[in-house]
């Protein structure tokens, strides 16, 4: 069903009282000041289609952002539907973003599926689009780039190979402007995620700096 900005409410407000907080939400929001290299698209507009996958509305929409991603990217270890759940929600039910941001994720997917190919083309557990009501639920703050479908949080068994192995990939881009931050732990330790961005600046946060000095040395 297509819903307006309050998103879903009953929802949002179930997801909140859960307590649980997603280990990718808090990348550091757009500064409000700063709007030079934020995707294009700007923030999303008040309408999002939420449902279940079932529903054949969602599975109509789901289908056609399959379509969309795979002209452009390899569909190669992901899926619409898996980067539309929202699965702190009751029911985890899947978030389509309006049109006018599809195009945000293709450059985030590329990286991703480069990602994958340097993890030995294993699966890989992702989340990607957050409705802004869904994000602050989840201690996004509202405006992460989850909300404009740039972003992508990533999962694997080997937690600490994914984080090195991303830490290089960001390395051998210095041109590009990714966002990476690694979530729960440094090199000494195992983190929880990670997190990818692309379209807005180069930077990084939590643990990922750490992770980046630890594969310059070598031990990437």
């Amino acid at each position: 069903m297509l819903i307006g900005s309050a998103l879903a409410l009953g929802v949002v407000v179930a997801a909140a009282a859960s307590g649980e907080s997603n280990g990718g939400g808090n990348d550091p929001p757009p500064p409000g000041d700063d709007k030079r290299q934020r995707p294009k698209q700007g923030p999303p507009p008040d309408q999002v289609a939420v449902g279940q996958p079932s529903d054949p509305a969602i599975a109509a929409w789901l289908a056609e952002l399959d379509a969309y991603l795979s002209r452009e990217v390899p569909r190669v270890g992901w899926t619409a539907r898996e980067l539309t759940t929202m699965p702190k929600a009751p029911g985890a039910p899947v978030a389509i973003p309006p049109r006018s941001l599809w195009a945000n994720m293709v450059p985030t997917l590329r990286l991703l599926v480069e990602l994958r190919r340097r993890m030995g083309d294993e699966p890989l557990s992702l989340r990607a689009y957050r409705p802004p009501d869904y994000d602050r639920a989840v201690a996004g703050g509202g405006t992460s780039l989850h909300t404009y479908f740039a972003a992508i949080d990533i999962r694997h068994p080997d937690r600490r190979r994914l984080a090195r192995t991303a830490a290089r990939l960001v390395l051998d881009r210095p041109d590009e402007s990714i966002g990476f931050g690694v979530y729960g732990a440094g090199p000494s330790g195992s983190p929880s995620n990670i997190h990818l961005d692309t379209g807005w600046r180069r930077r990084t946060w939590e643990h990922a700096r750490a992770w980046l000095d630890n594969a310059k040395a070598g031990n990437a």
